[in-house]
């Protein structure tokens, strides 16, 4: 999970998170509480996925701005 000072609509399939995102720490999971922290942010995930041809990791875009 990530928080982000703009909102994106671009899916980056770079492997990397966008340039004005950071990191929430701790969270890891695929389901993420809300705090204040986040509040006039925008949320993103950075996805990894693996199959027999190989893997992939994509940084998704952001959803509506948190309040």
């Amino acid at each position: 999970w990530y928080s982000c000072k703009a909102a994106s609509k671009k899916v980056l399939t770079t492997g990397k998170a966008a340039a004005k995102c950071t990191a929430i720490l701790k969270a890891t999971k695929s389901a993420f509480k809300i705090t204040k922290a986040e509040k006039g942010t925008f949320l993103a995930v950075l996805i990894a996925g693996t199959n027999r041809v190989g893997k992939t990791t994509i940084f998704s875009a952001t959803v509506g701005k948190v309040s």
